[in-house]
């Protein structure tokens, strides 16, 4: 391996530094410029090449610390060359396509549904029972703690005596649920994706399609436990 060959030209070293206000090049565009002048041709053509190498090696520092305003080919730049590499989560999304966005969407699709579908029949008999409960207040019940006919009390007098007004409570209890689990998604490290399907897992479960659509006992357990999770 040839090691007589003179050294590239000093304005290269000066160059880098008045552009980018740097005082020592980095080692690896040190090795890079090494390369280019042991693969120079034989000395008739290295007059040639040596002036090409302030360009290349000045290029191949704006590319590794100029970001955007370098062009790694014609119309590519360095950013957007790397950004099919970058992942998901690295991706700047517009505020309504975010995870969170999403979650709230699907939050707002499970509200809707039992909204939409909470008077399509008439009173559950355990609804009833609540709400007779709900006429004479005490802080325990042979069958059932209180927290459930303090909530149907609440509901009568918020809302009336609708199907609708006594089953809103459980239905925004359910929306919650979905929030929840897109949250914790999110916060166990999950992307878009990841937060979209935990929230999105939640609508379709049998039991809380059942649970949130009746004022039950069991309507805002779920809601509970999740926030223990999150706690």
């Amino acid at each position: 391996m040839p090691t007589n060959r003179p050294e590239p030209p000093e304005e290269v070293r000066a160059a880098i530094r008045q552009q980018h206000g740097v005082q020592q090049i980095p080692v690896h565009l040190e090795q890079v410029r090494t390369a280019l002048r042991i693969l120079a041709p034989a000395p008739s053509g290295l007059r040639r090449v040596q002036s090409q190498i302030p360009g290349t090696v000045l290029r191949l520092f704006r590319i590794t610390y100029g970001g955007s305003q370098t062009h790694v080919g014609k119309g590519v730049t360095m950013d957007s060359a790397v950004a099919h590499a970058e992942p998901e989560a690295a991706k700047p999304h517009s505020r309504f396509t975010s995870g969170p966005v999403i979650v709230l969407y699907l939050a707002i699709a499970k509200l809707l549904l039992h909204l939409l579908t909470a008077t399509r029949y008439g009173i559950f008999r355990d609804e009833m029972y609540y709400v007779a409960c709900s006429q004479h207040l005490a802080w325990g019940y042979v069958d059932h703690p209180p927290m459930n006919v303090f909530i149907a009390w609440f509901a009568r007098h918020a809302f009336g005596d609708s199907l609708l007004g006594l089953r809103l409570l459980p239905a925004i209890a359910g929306a919650g649920l979905v929030w929840m689990a897109g949250q914790l998604a999110r916060e166990m490290g999950g992307g878009r994706f990841a937060q979209s399907l935990a929230a999105l897992a939640v609508i379709p479960v049998p039991i809380y399609l059942i649970l949130h659509h009746w004022l039950t006992m069991n309507a805002f357990e779920p809601l509970l436990w999740m926030g223990c999770l999150r706690s």
